[in-house]
This record gives C-alpha cells, sequence and structure tokens, in this order.
C-alpha cells in the first residue's frame, strides 16, 4: 500500500493528476493486457513466474477471473488452475461431482458493507469503524443474536477488505441507515435474506438493546402487533436451506426489534468490508443485523446436504479444515461416506469431493482474502500500465535496501523500455524518482555509506541555495561533520558528481598535491574555508572580507576503463547503473547470441544455444573424492545463469570461468543420463572478445535511395578504409516507395568487423546487417 500512495504522489507531482486508487475502474483495457501479457512483476500477489505464466494462458478479462486466481494458487487448489482456464475457454463444461452441489457452488457471499458501518464492540461499548478493525482480529467482541434471537457476543475471527463494489443505502423507520452490497444479507422476518430483493415497507431486524460483557442493561417491549404479522423466522447462520422452524415462543420477549424499511437507493460504488464472526456469524452495523461471510459455511452446508451432517457436526468440520486439524478431518471421513452412501451417492464421486475438501483445507475463506488481495493487485497493476516510471519508481524506492531486488526491478525497468538514470547530487532526492523527461532517477539514499542525515543536508541546501557547481562549491556550502570522507566516497563511486563538468570519477580518487586523493584535499579545502569564513563573520571589527582561499587542482589522469567503473559504481549501488560490462560487445551480443540467459531454462528444445555475458560469481571447488567442479554464475543485459561444470568439462573450461570476465558460450540441452529429466550441456568456452571478428563473413550496409549523397559516400568510403580487414563487404540500395532493392559487392575491398566499426557507422545513421 505504500507502493501505491507513493507512486500517486510522484504522479500528482510530475503530471497533476490526483488519482483516486479507490476508484479505478475495474474494466479498463489497458489493466487486463498488462495480466494478459503475464507483466506482473512488482503486481502484488500476480510477479511469480507461475502465476505469470497462468496469466498468459488464461487471459483475464474479468475482476473475478483475478480474484480466482488469487484463490486457486497455492498448495492444494493449485492442481484445478489448467482445468478452471479450460472451462473459462469453453474448453471443457462446467460441471459439478453431484448436481446437489450447484446450489451452494453458484453462490457468491462475502460481498458486504461499507467501510464506515460501525461495529458495536461488546467489550468497550463503543462503535468502530468496520475498515479499522484490521489489526483487531482475534481480540474484538461483536454483538449479534443467537437461533433464538437472543442477544449474543462473540469473537471476530477475520477481517477482509472485498474492494469496491457497488452498493445500496437502506433506511429504516427509526432513522438507522446502512450500505451494503446487493447480495449481502440481513435478517427479515422470514430468514436471511439479500438486501436486493427487499423492498420498501419489508420488515428488517435490529438490536432491542445493545450489552456491554460485564453489564446489564433494560430492554424495551416488543410490539404484540409485529408478533401476531411474523410468521416464521429462519435464523440459523449463513442457512440458505428454506428450512421452516416452528413460530418462537415469547417472541415479544426475544431480542430483536423489527423496524420497517423507508429507503433503499443505489449508492454508486464504495470499498466494502465484511467479518467473520465465530458460532453466530452475524453483528450488529450501524445497529442493524447484518449476517457476515461464510465461505467456509459452503462446505458446512454441503456436508448437511450430501451427508446429514448436523449443524454440530458440520461446524466441527469447518474448524478442523480451517485449523487443519487431521485427525479430527479422518474421524469425520466414514461419516461423511456412509451419510453420503445413504442418501444415494456414488461413493468414488464422495470419496473425491472429500479429497478435494482435503486439498483446500484451509483455504476455504480465501475467496473473501483474494478478493481483497486482488483489489491491490489491480490497483498496482493500473498504476503499472498507465504510470510506469512512477510505479517502478516507487517499487524500486521500498526494495532499495535489498540490492538482489533493486537488480530484479532494474531489469523490469530495462524490459519495459525505462530509463534509469544514477545519481545526481544535482537532480536526484533521498528515493527515487521520475524527472521532466519521465526518466527514473537513482536515489541518493540508496547508495551504500550515504545515510538519511548527509541526504537531507544535500537537499536541503540545494533546495535553499541553488545547485552545486562543483565538488568545491560543496565543500564550502555543507556541514562537513554530516557529509564526511566515507559519504563523498559513495556518491564519487556511484557517480553522483558526474554532473560536475570537465571531471570524472578517476580524479576524485587520484593523489592531489600531498593529499592520497582529491576527496580528501577537497575536504581539507572545505574545512579551512569555513573556519575561516567563520571567523570573518565573528570579528570583533564586523568585517566581512571575502574568503580567499584557492581551489585545488584538478589531477591529470585517464578515466577508468569501463569495466573498472562499472565495479566501482557497483560497490556502492550494488548494479551497473551508468553502463554494463557487456557494452563494449555489442557487435558480438547483438548479432551472434541466440538466447538471452533470462531465457534459458525456457528453451529445453533446442539442442544448440549462443549465450553471453560477465563472470559475475566463480566458485572453484573439490568433490570428496578429490575430483574438482565449479559454480560458475554468467550475466547480461536481461537476467543471470548459473553453471555447474563437473569432470573433463570443468578441467578444459575452469580457466576461463575468473570474475569479471566476459565470455561467449555454446551449450544446448540433452536428456540427462542421471535422470529422465534435461540437463545443459556446455559444448564451447571463449571469450566474447574477437568472436564477432572470427564469425563473422560479411557486413551489409544497407542505404535508403533518397538519403544518399555524395557527402555520404564519401564518408562511408573514408570510414571502410580507416577499418580495413578480411570481412566482405556489401552494399544495398533501398527504393521502399517502388519496393526495389539492389545488392551490390564490394569487389577488392573489406572491412574489419569490430565494435569501433559499428560504432561510427550508427554515427552516420547507416543501417547494417552482420552475416
Amino acid at each position: 500500500l505504500t507502493i501505491i500512495k507513493d507512486a500517486v504522489r510522484m504522479v500528482e507531482e510530475n503530471h497533476g493528476i490526483k488519482l483516486d486508487m479507490d476508484a479505478v475502474p475495474l474494466e479498463d483495457p489497458k489493466t487486463y493486457e498488462l495480466f494478459q501479457r503475464g507483466e506482473t512483476v512488482a503486481i502484488f500477489q500476480y510477479e511469480s513466474s507461475g502465476m505469470q505464466k497462468y496469466m498468459k494462458e488464461l487471459v483475464p478479462t474479468t475482476f473475478e477471473d483475478l480474484i480466482a486466481m488469487n484463490a486457486l494458487y497455492r498448495p492444494g487448489p493449485l492442481e484445478y488452475i489448467p482445468e478452471f482456464i479450460d472451462r473459462k475457454h469453453g474448453r471443457k463444461p462446467v460441471t459439478y461431482d453431484l448436481a446437489d452441489m450447484e446450489e451452494y457452488l453458484h453462490e457468491t457471499y462475502g460481498v458486504c458493507v461499507s467501510g464506515d458501518t460501525l461495529v458495536f464492540d461488546a467489550q468497550g461499548g463503543s462503535f468502530v469503524r468496520i475498515d479499522e478493525l484490521e489489526n483487531r482480529v482475534g481480540n474484538f467482541l461483536v454483538q449479534g443474536v443467537d437461533e433464538n434471537l437472543e442477544p449474543r457476543q462473540a469473537r471476530m475471527t477475520h477481517w477482509v477488505c472485498n474492494g469496491r463494489r457497488k452498493v445500496l443505502e437502506m433506511k429504516l423507520q427509526n432513522g438507522a441507515s446502512i450500505k451494503l452490497t446487493p447480495d449481502h444479507q440481513v435478517l427479515t422476518e422470514n430468514g436471511w435474506q439479500a438486501v436486493g430483493a427487499l423492498e420498501v415497507g419489508d420488515y428488517i431486524a435490529t438490536p432491542r438493546e445493545l450489552v456491554i460483557v460485564g453489564e446489564e442493561s433494560a430492554r424495551q417491549k416488543f410490539s404484540k402487533q409485529k408478533k401476531n404479522q411474523t410468521e416464521h423466522v429462519a435464523v440459523y447462520a449463513g442457512a440458505s436451506f428454506p428450512e421452516q422452524p416452528e413460530l418462537l415462543n415469547g417472541l415479544a420477549k426475544n431480542g430483536v426489534r423489527w423496524e420497517e424499511i423507508t429507503e433503499i437507493r443505489p449508492a454508486g460504488e464504495e470499498l466494502v468490508y465484511d467479518i467473520t464472526v465465530e458460532g453466530i456469524h452475524n453483528f450488529v452495523g450501524n445497529n442493524i443485523i447484518v449476517h457476515n461471510c461464510v465461505y467456509q459455511e459452503q462446505v458446512m452446508l454441503l456436508s448437511q446436504k450430501l451427508a446429514g451432517f448436523t449443524k454440530g457436526q458440520a461446524d466441527k468440520l469447518r474448524k478442523a479444515m480451517g485449523k487443519k486439524l487431521k485427525a479430527d478431518l479422518d474421524a469425520m471421513y466414514p461419516k461423511f461416506i456412509e451419510g453420503g452412501s445413504e442418501r444415494g451417492h456414488a461413493q468414488p464421486i464422495l470419496e473425491k469431493v472429500w479429497k478435494d475438501w482435503e486439498a483446500f483445507a484451509s483455504y476455504a475463506f480465501n475467496k473473501s482474502h483474494s478478493t481483497c488481495y486482488a483489489f491491490v493487485a489491480f490497483q498496482t497493476a493500473y498504476l503499472k500500465a498507465h504510470y510506469p516510471a512512477e510505479f517502478m519508481a516507487s517499487v524500486l524506492t521500498h526494495n532499495k535496501n535489498d540490492i538482489s531486488k533493486i537488480t530484479f526491478f532494474l531489469q523490469e525497468c530495462k524490459r519495459m523500455g525505462l530509463n534509469v538514470l544514477g545519481p545526481s547530487v544535482n537532480e536526484s532526492v533521498s528515493d527515487f524518482s521520475v524527472d521532466k523527461s519521465g526518466h527514473i532517477r537513482f536515489g541518493l539514499s540508496a547508495l551504500k555509506g550515504v545515510g538519511e542525515g548527509p541526504v537531507e543536508e544535500i537537499l536541503e541546501e540545494r533546495k535553499t541555495n541553488g545547485a552545486f557547481e562543483s565538488i568545491f562549491d560543496m565543500m564550502r556550502r555543507l556541514s562537513l561533520r554530516s557529509v564526511n570522507k566515507k559519504v563523498m566516497e559513495s556518491l564519487a563511486l556511484g557517480g553522483a558528481f558526474d554532473c560536475f563538468a570537465g571531471t570524472h570519477r578517476a580524479q576524485y580518487f587520484a593523489p592531489s598535491d600531498k593529499f592520497d586523493s582529491l576527496l580528501e584535499h577537497a575536504l581539507r579545502y572545505g574545512n579551512a574555508y569555513q573556519s575561516q569564513k567563520a571567523q570573518a563573520v565573528n570579528s570583533l571589527f564586523g568585517e566581512t572580507d571575502e574568503v580567499m582561499i584557492p581551489e585545488p587542482p584538478l589531477p591529470d589522469c585517464n578515466p577508468w576503463p569501463l569495466l573498472e567503473k562499472l565495479n566501482n559504481e557497483k560497490q556502492v549501488t550494488g548494479i551497473f547503473v551508468s553502463g554494463h560490462p557487456l557494452d563494449d560487445y555489442r557487435l558480438e551480443v547483438e548479432n551472434f547470441v541466440t538466447c538471452t540467459l533470462n531465457e534459458v531454462d525456457d528453451n529445453q528444445n533446442r539442442p544448440a544455444l549462443n549465450l553471453a555475458g560477465m563472470v559475475t560469481l566463480a566458485r572453484h571447488l573439490v568433490s570428496k573424492n578429490g575430483n574438482g567442479w565449479g559454480i560458475f554464475e554468467l550475466s547480461d543485459y536481461n537476467g543471470s545463469y548459473e553453471f555447474k561444470l563437473f569432470g573433463e568439462d570443468y578441467q578444459k573450461f575452469k580457466h576461463l570461468f575468473e570474475d569479471g570476465k566476459a565470455l561467449f558460450i555454446k551449450a544446448g540441452w540433452q536428456r540427462s543420463w542421471r535422470n529422465e529429466g534435461m540437463e545443459l550441456k556446455i559444448k564451447d568456452v571463449k571469450l566474447l572478445e574477437g568472436v564477432a571478428e572470427n564469425m563473422t563473413q560479411a557486413i551489409t550496409i544497407k542505404l535508403p535511395v533518397e538519403a544518399i549523397t555524395m557527402e555520404m559516400i564519401d564518408r562511408i568510403d573514408e570510414l571502410c578504409k580507416q577499418h580495413e580487414g578480411p570481412h566482405r563487404l556489401r552494399m544495398e540500395l533501398v527504393d521502399k516507395s517502388k519496393r526495389l532493392r539492389l545488392a551490390m559487392a564490394a569487389k577488392g575491398r573489406g572491412v574489419n568487423a569490430t565494435n569501433g566499426f559499428i560504432v561510427e557507422l550508427e554515427r552516420l545513421g547507416v543501417e547494417y546487417q552482420v552475416n
């Protein structure tokens, strides 16, 4: 919920739109398209790879689809998902093990009351909003009525939010009113009935008294006229059988008052909630007796109808399922089979029903929970679909202390086409944010070694006196007790000073004068400047002469090589932000890699795969038998993969598996000799550098006819001369308007296929193809 809250705040800051997340349209096409593509990374309860797979197969189109998948995707019900998907798409008919089960499995319960409904606290004597009861489950006593319509207190055992629903407002003659979903049940003269089925003039039950535990209270008299009007009351908890109990004797003395409905009207959509009440399954809300959600009671009712269980036995079954009491379930199994057989049901079908109940066990309540979870998931998916940058910035912020999750979510940003910029002392705030161009900016507090205190100091000074002009400007303006050497080193390594013109990261760590590094020299400069400034301000003569301390010169040194720069950056960010070690191998990666590392396991039908990546983990081990083997992790732009090498393969390739090396691997899936499964077999490993030179046969330069000029031809000719080499050069002229394509071989001319040559072609805006 905090992710949603912060994303909504950023949307308002960046777009001027104040989102009401409780009012998101549950039929939004863009959100369902996201679910249908399985792009649910960072979506609450739907982000696992298994759930993503089923989302793509299900192709959800309604909110109910999401509720069902949330309830099914857990141990036990998991095996029913393929069946559910087939039934949704009409590939299989909707059937019930026994026809008698349809009445209860078809019903929808647990659609509830609005958040402002006041529930009577039977311990404290006060009223508490139902949307504030979440943290009081198990400790909150409510008032309801028992089967004799007498006041009774019972414990609240569950609290659920069922998302936004259309509600009706019902008003009574005594002034009481309540907002409920149309199918929520209230106690009427003829038992529990849905509000949507009632009319003005009907009577419903209200409590005659509100009883506080340990105290007594007077009871008002029940009118004899109303007693005579009432013919029967079916009130046992949640029963949807039309039972006809005998007229209750002494109705005038019972614990309810019958009030006439004066108005029932649509009241729009609101977040609705419900609770489960132990034993009595009803409670007083806004001085009206309403039913609670009864998902586990579906099992209770079915056990009574199918096997003749008494209400006591059915309730014992519910408790055994909810608390996973296997001994109690085992004891009730013979009674269920015997009772069901006596009623004409086939034993194999009864055994299947019981097995299903055991599988669902404690998940019988999950439909109500799943509605709440599905609504939160829909809210997050809505944000991801419509405001992806703000949503992912919030996700990154709330996972900033977990480097593995940050890495994972940054990969998702890359897949989504979101640009994540490195930290900047002039652009970043404390957390991940979104700039005016829609780019995500790394947060300063996400850097290792940079705490909230220094970040607050930097942001406050920047807000008061503007952006920093240089490292020395920072030293003059900031409190160096807070922004110390360790903080400055982390900022420099992470690239937070890259915004300063004319400097590069290596300079901050190069020796400066008599100091080990420029950072150390700059800190000493800042201390001296601030000390002299303080002395000038405190002068007895009130003199405020400008402080005259020269800035240290910048060291003259070469920038770090890309790999060193990125490895240093990763020390404080945990990831590669400003680039990737594979950036120097684009030619190889884009033209000779056939499978990214995150897709290796999804390509087990392919006997040949070309992979590439950087070694990010290398463990050389020895078995109990004294044989060497290794575990190695390779990472590319999209993910990572762990390889294990044994025997001859390990001896042949172990020298290549070292941290930081860029490798090209030829591998393939084959049947494992250990079992019937598949295993990835490494066939060859070589350094990525030089792969393009060895594997390239020709390069084709493609030129649109309308773009050809003498200047363009001269520049391409000069470039080819500079990169002369063994690879054949081809030219292809394209006239798209006439659908003509003319291919020509450059006789006697060859080029050297290198990343440098490709980069220069791209700078010219020339399209090319590597063969």
